[in-house]
């Protein structure tokens, strides 16, 4: 399986580890993939990304956010955080999809 994807970035093509993602914005027609290190502005569309990305690493939580789940630190019905400093929005599209993560990962 595959852990990597290339992105094209400022007419090069940098290969994004997906371990390396902390989460993904989505910006109209682009995706700032923002990494542990960089951040990449690509013409993609959140949902080809949705679909690239591994679902059991990756959690779509709005219409303009996906995160990466080991990046999670805090989470509710209407929050998710990562790295005890950025907080994003659940949407309301989403929050049963949020639901489900957090109650299979509750002990």
């Amino acid at each position: 399986m595959k852990s990597y994807f290339f992105v094209r970035h400022n007419s090069m093509m940098h290969k994004v580890n997906f371990s390396e993602i902390v989460f993904i914005e989505g910006c109209r027609n682009y995706v700032k993939i923002h990494t542990q290190v960089n951040m990449f502005m690509s013409l993609a569309n959140m949902k080809d990304l949705e679909d690239v990305l591994p679902g059991d690493q990756f959690i779509r939580i709005h219409k303009s956010f996906i995160v990466n789940v080991d990046k999670i630190n805090l989470l509710s019905k209407n929050e998710v955080c990562i790295n005890k400093q950025q907080c994003f929005p659940v949407g309301e599209t989403f929050r049963d999809k949020v639901d489900s993560f957090i109650s299979s990962n509750l002990i």
